[in-house]
């Protein structure tokens, strides 16, 4: 040891005397064993000095650590060649844009580009549907410190910043791995090296990349476990406490399962070793006193990130926490061979509801099991208990009640078994404990393993079936298939390659060499893993162009723009060309359209009710008509000439023809509705006791019945048309005791079909909604022209506009279908056309008692309101119990209308008005967070000052400054002689 560090401060002095001036080294005074700079008086000089020093620092850490560089680089080169391969920009046109990275996450991250560029609140947005918490979508998806970056790169940049952020998280995950196992093992620079390679890479990692959110437990997860170990051996704290806190801060989500992960891997940990070995405080009571720090530190850690959590918890009060109703039971899901399958390269399957657990780390990691449990040197109570701690997660997987335990109660919508990288942590730690030992296995042991593996390849080959999804003219299809070469074959190549390796080293002198080649190996096998699980997921989810993606961006953010050029007020816009359901957030359009997990139930209910088109936790502008647009404040819509025909061809989007059309640039036209109401005006009382009725079937009939309410008079908005029906090739139709139309066709016939005749009572649009009690599929034609052949299912379930009409126009409206009947509830209002002097009428008298806005930002809205009397202040903003509403300088109690709007009381006459969003959930978490900080600064202080320390720190075997270091060959921490070994597979 003494030669080794002499050896290691030569070299550090000899650079040194490299790079300094003949004066600089005259102000070197040897200091021990070190050098030191004498610290210089002038800036410049100071400047030229801390330059130096970091230098001198970074290049010994680079010379002591180089296995924490290379964990960290050598991930993100793997990554970035696989990027590059599969033609990603600047590589080719494509993105890593797919699946939830194109729907969601990469227009969350342009909304977080502008809150942090002070474009946007970071509490609310009104970008969302109908309005929203941000903090909703922060603390979900984008609490990552490492989100940041995405201010740092220019706005048009936004799919390489988020790629950034990709890789340094990869590499991250390296280094936290290397710096786990270089604190619980051995010195052996090129396991340090390779096994971090691994976990960065492995099938979790790399397959759920896109679901970026996530990618910190990762990172985190070492810290977790080695502050666990630190904790329970030594009474450390404040790694753990940190490293948990940061976690959940990072993604609540995952950090619920991390705090599941905390308990087992704490039990783990006190009862893996003796209590010789792991009592190194020598105190009474030991484990007792280990289970109250874990318990302590862990409330300080959450604690710490309680700011995120409270937000967190706020945001899923709105409905996700109530959105499934998961049923428990206890069957397998699978059989244990399949799961053994997902330990080879290539064994994607898919991210969909039916995909199994993401178990691959690599095929050494799968060589290096059975040399773990056979090995004499690692003791039977520590291979015990990492048996046990396997088969907790294998139960995990494998019973659905136990799984739902871990997704918080909730079935997860494609993206199985989040929590399984835990699992490649605990298989990755036993399997490098293996190779610690695979010097003390002989020959012949490792090719009886090698043979045994490949023998059960044939026989997963053989009765083991994937469900893929593929792209076949354009369009993804299910294949049910066995597992292909992408399993069998390379994995075949593999392990012939290990084992050749591994047999070369034992039978020739070329051990330096052999374990370089090692290294290649691992490093080749990720990369191929890598690629074969993108083009997995690009064929699973499809994936979006650059270009294609910055088109459409730039096209829509250049007509917004020049809409708010010509009108800085108050406003809701929306758009009929989507690319995704999340285009307003990336357009800054206050609008309705939306898809996230973190939805408001209410809002969505609402919009449901009145015809707009959800589906779980998404909303999108389909189906909607001039009243409701209207009554949404909905001023200005943007469409296409090819798309929108401003009423003269039906459509579920065709603008109405009384909107006017105001600009006409790129391909695009701006709409605007002169109709549109302010986003808060003056209601009768009658609207407190409004609900929507459930009788009323028709979405026109609510409208009108919602009109009615808040004028406090019948409304006189649209004028309903008369229709007769025409029999055709239905064999009957008729009223049932329900309340619907039941049409019959002959059952010999393959499809039938009827006519709607309808007379346009008025010059203008006629709209159409036909409630059904059953989504039967049919065939919608206009005057013969065929729409859709999807009426009543999907998108199509809402209000139609049949298209502009001059009284006394008749309009045959055409269904076929196929199934033996199709119904449609009896109503008034199934064909409507405007009343323009009674829906201008209507307008006005809102409009006159509207909040006439005077300022106004995403989180503050000032103005006056005048009323006539007594009422409420509709708002069409959803119920938010944070936001605060101040009436003449005077707070105001807030209440819900319609079950979603807010409301508040007000008196006749003018008022100044004052809604102010206060997000308390988070200010609340915020002092809870500050108090976990002084708990924490407290106990460290006392720590620092009456804290017991090991005098020897067996658990730290690497000491800084040592060139070379003995290698572990047993769990007893034993040492080797010759660093030759160490840089060996041993």
């Amino acid at each position: 040891m003494g030669k080794s560090k002499s050896k290691a401060t030569a070299k550090n002095n000899k650079l040194k005397d490299k790079f300094l001036s003949k004066k600089e080294k005259a102000d070197v005074m040897p200091s021990g064993s070190e050098a030191v700079l004498t610290k210089p008086s002038g800036f410049k000089e100071f400047v030229v000095y801390y330059a130096k020093k970091g230098f001198f620092a970074v290049k010994q850490s680079v010379i002591t650590y180089p296995y924490y560089y290379l964990a960290f680089i050598l991930p993100i080169i793997i990554l970035f060649t696989t990027f590059a391969c599969l033609g990603m920009f600047p590589f080719g046109i494509k993105s890593i844009l797919t699946l939830d990275m194109d729907g969601q996450y990469v227009y969350f991250f342009e909304q977080l580009r502008d809150v942090l560029t002070g474009e946007a609140s970071f509490f609310y947005t009104l970008e969302r549907s109908l309005g929203g918490e941000f903090l909703g979508y922060y603390t979900y998806y984008l609490a990552s410190p490492l989100s940041v970056f995405v201010a740092i790169f220019p706005g048009n940049m936004i799919t390489e910043a988020i790629m950034f952020i990709m890789l340094l998280k990869c590499g991250l995950s390296g280094l936290t791995f290397s710096i786990y196992l270089s604190k619980t093992r051995q010195l052996n620079k090129v396991g340090f090296t390779i096994f971090p390679v691994m976990y960065a890479l492995c099938s979790y990692a790399t397959m759920y990349q896109f679901n970026i959110m996530w990618q910190d437990a990762l990172v985190w997860l070492p810290m977790i476990a080695l502050g666990i170990e630190k904790l329970v051996s030594e009474g450390r704290f404040k790694l753990f406490t940190i490293s948990l806190a940061f976690a959940v801060w990072s993604n609540y989500y995952i950090g619920y399962m991390l705090c599941i992960f905390v308990a087992l891997y704490f039990f783990f940990a006190l009862f893996s070793k003796s209590n010789s070995e792991l009592n190194l405080l020598l105190e009474k009571h030991h484990r007792l006193k280990s289970l109250l720090r874990i318990v302590i530190f862990s409330v300080v850690a959450l604690m710490l990130a309680s700011a995120m959590i409270f937000s967190a918890y706020y945001s899923l009060s709105f409905g996700k926490s109530d959105f499934q109703n998961n049923e428990f039971h206890f069957k397998l899901r699978f059989d244990i061979l399949h799961l053994i399958s997902k330990m080879f390269i290539g064994s994607f399957d898919t991210v969909r509801s039916v995909g199994t657990p993401n178990i691959y780390a690599g095929t050494l990691l799968i060589l290096m099991l059975p040399v773990y449990f056979m090995s004499s040197k690692i003791k039977p109570r520590e291979k015990v208990a990492y048996s046990i701690l396997s088969f907790i997660f294998i139960l995990s997987f494998s019973v659905n009640a136990i799984d739902l335990v871990w997704h918080g109660f909730q079935e997860p919508i494609w993206f199985n078994y989040r929590y399984s990288f835990m699992f490649t942590f605990i298989l990755l730690t036993m399997a490098y404990k293996g190779y610690e030992q695979l010097d003390t296995v002989n020959t012949k042991f490792f090719g009886k393993t090698a043979v045994f593996l490949v023998f059960l390849l044939a026989i997963i080959q053989k009765t083991i079936t994937y469900v893929r999804y593929e792209v076949v003219n354009g369009s993804r299809i299910e294949v049910v298939d066995k597992p292909e070469y992408a399993m069998v074959w390379l994995s075949f190549l593999f392990i012939f390659l290990y084992f050749l390796l591994f047999y070369i080293k034992k039978h020739s002198f070329l051990k330096q060499t052999t374990t370089m080649l090692l290294a290649v190996v691992v490093c080749v096998e990720a990369f191929a893993s890598t690629t074969i699980n993108w083009v997995g997921e690009i064929n699973d989810g499809g994936w979006a162009s650059r270009g294609g993606y910055r088109a459409y961006v730039d096209k829509l953010e250049g007509a917004t723009d020049e809409i708010y050029e010509n009108d800085d007020g108050l406003f809701r816009m929306e758009h009929t060309i989507f690319r995704k359901n999340n285009d307003n957030l990336v357009a800054n359009i206050k609008g309705i359209s939306e898809f996230t997990s973190t939805f408001n139930q209410s809002s969505i209910n609402f919009l449901r009710s009145l015809g707009i088109y959800t589906d779980g936790q998404t909303t999108k502008y389909i189906n909607s008509n001039i009243f409701l647009d209207s009554l949404l404040g909905i001023k200005y819509i943007i469409g296409s000439y090819q798309d929108d025909t401003n009423g003269s061809f039906p459509g579920y989007n065709s603008v109405p023809s009384l909107y006017n059309s105001t600009n006409k640039d790129n391909g695009l036209v701006v709409y605007e509705n002169p109709y549109a109401l302010p986003l808060a005006f003056f209601a009768d009382s009658e609207i407190k006791d409004y609900f929507i009725d459930g009788n009323e079937h028709s979405y026109l009939e609510r409208i009108n019945s919602l009109y009615s309410a808040v004028l406090g008079e019948d409304a006189s908005i649209f004028d309903t048309c008369e229709y007769t029906v025409v029999k055709n090739s239905l064999q009957s139709y008729q009223v049932t005791e329900h309340g619907y139309t039941e049409f019959r066709k002959y059952s010999s016939q393959d499809s039938a079909y009827f006519t709607l005749v309808v007379t346009a009572e008025r010059d203008g649009d006629i709209f159409m909604h036909l409630p059904s009690p059953w989504t039967t599929a049919a065939t919608l034609s206009v005057n013969d022209v065929e729409f859709t052949n999807t009426l009543f299912q999907g998108e199509n379930t809402g209000t139609v506009n049949l298209g502009y009409f001059e009284a006394g126009d008749t309009v045959r409206v055409k269904l076929s279908f196929s199934h033996h009947r199709l119904c449609i509830w009896e109503s008034d209002y199934l064909f409507v056309q405007v009343n323009e002097e009674g829906f201008k009428n209507a307008t006005d008298k809102l409009k006159a008692k509207g909040l006439q806005v005077e300022s106004f930002s995403d989180s503050k809205i000032e103005g006056t309101i005048t009323s006539d009397k007594n009422g409420s202040v509709y708002t069409t903003i959803p119920y938010d119990s944070c936001w605060k509403v101040y009436v003449d300088g005077e707070r105001v109690e807030t209440y819900m209308l319609t079950d979603a709007m807010l409301g508040f009381d007000i008196s006749k006459g003018t008022h100044s008005v004052e809604l102010k969003y206060v997000f308390s959930p988070f200010y609340t978490g915020l002092a809870v967070g500050m108090a976990g900080l002084m708990i924490f600064i407290g106990l460290c202080i006392l720590d620092k000052k009456f804290g017991r320390r090991v005098s020897v720190p067996a658990t730290e075997p690497i000491k800084e400054g040592a060139g070379e270091e003995e290698t572990n060959t047993d769990s007893d921490n034993s040492h080797n002689e010759s660093e030759e070994k160490n840089d060996l597979p041993s």
